[in-house]
């Protein structure tokens, strides 16, 4: 069933039709880091309601310029408010690698893997779960940093997004 319900005869307020839209953003700006430290994306995120449950959808784009090692690559993974659950996959990784789901609590939600990038190739992860929020609204956000610290940045690039459908 549709969140919210609507039925024959309701009065669509503005309120009513804001909460029928989905949560989304689109990164407008390329991000470059050169560390292994997990830290929220500056722009891919979104606020989110206490006790609900949204479809998340997202398309990350991601490289690390010529010159960077073979071991280096991307680690991401998401922070949300606390009490919060996240089930998700990395379904579009590039490579065969980190195709898993992953149940996890929020504070800093777990991570993933991405395969090694280089400025020749843009990878992309298509992030696809389940966020369930508990007691607590806040802010879900992408995280994410070199697998190991380099030199050579790894980017999170402009036109990447993520989506949030309220279902329950």
């Amino acid at each position: 069933m549709p969140y919210p319900s609507l039925y024959a005869g309701q009065i669509l307020t503005p309120e009513l039709l804001s909460s029928l839209m989905p949560l989304e953003v689109t990164k407008l700006a390329d991000e470059q880091r050169t560390n292994a430290t997990m830290a929220a994306d500056s722009e891919l995120a979104l606020s989110v309601a206490a006790n609900a449950r949204y479809e998340l959808t997202g398309y990350v784009i991601y490289s690390q310029n010529a010159g960077a090692s073979a071991t280096t690559g991307a680690n991401f993974g998401w922070s949300g408010p606390a009490g919060a659950t996240l089930q998700w996959t990395s379904g579009g990784t590039s490579g065969p690698a980190n195709l898993t789901t992953q149940d996890v609590t929020a504070g800093n939600l777990s991570s993933v893997r991405g395969q090694p990038a280089n400025g020749i190739t843009r990878m992309a992860i298509i992030p696809v779960g389940t966020l369930i929020t508990a007691g607590a609204s806040g802010t879900f956000a992408l995280r994410w940093a070199q697998v190991a610290t380099n030199a050579v940045p790894t980017y999170v690039h402009a036109d990447s997004w993520i989506r949030l459908r309220r279902v329950a």
